[in-house]
């Protein structure tokens, strides 16, 4: 039985590697409203740690959807931590409640698994992807340490995107054009000296955002499937798309040229067993882009995330709770939205279903088409 700890700003906490670590207030709101998300993707039998939570709310949707994913109330035997990521600051959460050390990572291991969450890991699966393939994809990101260098790589590829170590997808970012590079100066070196390096891709025109999801278990690294969202400001997580995973996968085989994903996705278990499955037991995503370019149509690591993900959360949701073959969309929203939804046989089947108590920060949200 997991033991399941939504816990968001773990990326944001790596970066500081702090035991006591205070989130920005925006990322606590979070944490906050998407304590019950665990209920959409545990199994039944687990259970999940809210710090106080509508329990009329709770038990209306468990009786509605049949799930018996219960509030965790104090450690027992049978229980086996799985935080939304793991860092010093989110095994001291779950230290405060009551979670045994013995069942807890060590020091040593935290230092690995935050080592193996350094942006340079994903370098690492890009340029080891890009000697197996039989096919052009996207460069791999570079490391940058000074600005000289940044000035370099922005005169060979005009437009760059710079990536801070550790951050949220999405976030830690520098996007600037050749001609920017005095104005944005800098920030370029104070990302430099807080992290020290920065990571830098070229700006692709993207045409999807797509991610490769597998789980890693004593090495071995199984596929769990595809997730498709929207991003905003370059990255941004916006929203989910919800279909069926052939429907899925389709779109993005299309996207990419046909046949190209199927290499890639049969290729990276081996590579990620190999690069990280010595150090982390888990669920994890690879976030990927299809382009538009005349040497490539893929940059196939983006991002690797080695934790619990928004695409592991709607492929297991879609699966247990909605419809099959029904289409739609996961996101989260700062407005109060109210559940206007059509369940039959304990699955979602039409309309709008909201996934959190009431009265929280932010709705996590699903709608079909």
């Amino acid at each position: 039985m997991k033991l399941h700890y939504f816990f968001p700003e773990n990326d944001l906490a790596l970066a500081l590697n702090q035991t006591h670590y205070t989130p920005p207030p925006a990322a606590s709101r979070l944490r906050i409203s998407g304590a019950s998300l665990p209920i959409w993707y545990g199994n039944n039998g687990d259970e999940f740690i809210a710090d106080g939570i509508n329990a009329r709310w709770l038990d209306n949707i468990r009786n509605t959807f049949g799930m018996d994913v219960r509030v965790y109330g104090g450690w027992h035997s049978g229980l086996e931590p799985e935080p939304w990521g793991w860092s010093k600051a989110s095994r001291h959460s779950l230290e405060l409640r009551g979670v045994p050390a013995e069942f807890l990572p060590s020091s040593m291991q935290l230092n690995c698994m935050r080592s193996l969450s350094h942006r340079s890991t994903a370098r690492l699966l890009a340029l080891h992807l890009a000697g197996e393939l039989p096919f052009e994809v996207a460069p791999a990101a570079q490391e940058i340490t000074t600005l000289g260098a940044a000035a370099q790589f922005l005169a060979k590829y005009k437009r760059a995107v710079f990536k801070l170590p550790w951050s949220s997808s999405g976030r830690g970012l520098i996007v600037i054009n050749e001609d920017e590079i005095n104005a944005r100066a800098q920030a370029l070196e104070g990302a430099i000296h807080r992290q020290g390096m920065l990571l830098a891709e070229p700006r692709m025109d993207k045409t999807l955002d797509f991610a490769l999801l597998y789980n890693i278990n004593a090495g071995k690294c199984i596929y769990a499937g595809i997730s498709v969202f929207e991003t905003v400001q370059f990255g941004s997580y916006s929203a989910n798309r919800l279909a069926p995973q052939d429907e899925l996968w389709e779109l993005a085989d299309e996207a990419c040229g046909r046949g190209k994903l199927r290499i890639i996705a049969d290729a990276l278990p081996q590579a990620l067993e190999k690069i990280v499955g010595k150090t982390y037991n888990g669920p994890l995503g690879i976030d990927m882009l299809a382009v538009k370019d005349e040497a490539y149509s893929i940059a196939p690591v983006v991002e690797l995330n080695l934790r619990m993900t928004m695409g592991h959360v709607c492929r297991r949701m879609y699966e247990k709770y909605i419809t099959p073959g029904v289409r739609g969309s996961f996101g989260v929203s700062s407005q109060r939205m109210n559940s206007e939804a059509e369940i039959k046989n304990g699955k979602l089947h039409r309309g709008q279903l909201v996934l959190t108590p009431p009265a929280v920060p932010f709705t996590f949200y699903v709608k079909t088409q």
